[in-house]
């Protein structure tokens, strides 16, 4: 009964997150077009291509956060938690930032026409840094953007209502300076960077492999200078004994 009345919320969340992807595309299709269904799926592929990355610091934390609350561990709960969310900020940011600063680029991969969902892949790629989410509401009089936004949304939601949850019942949060540095780190590199580039140059090809070049050279040497309060030793080490 204590396990259910906890996680039952999550689960039902989780039910439509399954759904969301499908049901939001079929939405945009039947209230827009097809060409706009098109373009949305383009742009929500990109999206979740990031979350790819994520699931190996999930897979290792996970269990050890289990663990730990069963033994009552709280502390260590606690810093487990704070650590994990840095190093999953640190390795999600530069992925979605670069996505937003070069949405039109990302999504000329796939055509020109696809292009016209810029708006939408830009709006996404911000509300990811959140996590994913449920419920599409907006798409009648604004289309794909509309979409997107009603996604956005929704992710924000999903995800304060549980940090809600556990931080009251639990007494577990996510924020510490470890969360701090993982978070600045990619904003100056990437952030800063892009949106000097992208002011400055068209976002072509080149310009995107330069920029990658640099800010993940700028990234490596942030990463080493603040490995300490990002326990990137911890994460190595977390992830050998996962092996």
């Amino acid at each position: 009964r204590e396990f259910w009345s906890f996680s039952v919320y999550r689960g039902v969340a989780a039910l439509f997150r399954v759904g969301l992807l499908w049901a939001g595309l079929l939405l945009v299709g039947a209230l827009g077009s097809a060409a706009e269904a098109g373009a949305y799926s383009a742009a929500t592929r990109i999206v979740t291509a990031g979350a790819f990355a994520l699931e190996a610091v999930l897979v290792v934390m996970g269990p050890q956060i289990s663990a730990l609350l069963a033994l009552d561990q709280r502390e260590r709960t606690g810093l487990v938690f704070q650590t994990a969310t840095a190093w999953l900020t640190a390795l999600s940011f530069p992925f979605y930032i670069t996505v937003a600063l070069f949405a039109p680029l990302a999504l000329g991969i796939f055509g020109e026409e696809f292009t016209a969902a810029t708006p939408a892949l830009v709006i996404l790629s911000l509300a990811m840094l959140l996590d994913m989410a449920t419920g599409p509401v907006l798409i009648p009089p604004f289309g794909v953007t509309g979409a997107a936004v009603a996604w956005a949304v929704s992710i924000v939601v999903q995800n304060a209502l549980p940090l809600a949850q556990v931080w009251l019942s639990l007494g577990l949060h996510p924020f510490s300076r470890s969360l701090a540095v993982a978070a600045l780190g990619p904003a100056l590199c990437y952030g800063a960077l892009g949106l000097v580039m992208v002011l400055l140059l068209e976002p072509t090809a080149p310009v995107l492999v330069a920029f990658v070049a640099v800010a993940t050279l700028l990234y490596s040497a942030f990463g080493v200078r603040f490995r300490e309060p990002l326990k990137l030793a911890d994460l190595l080490g977390s992830f050998r004994r996962s092996e």
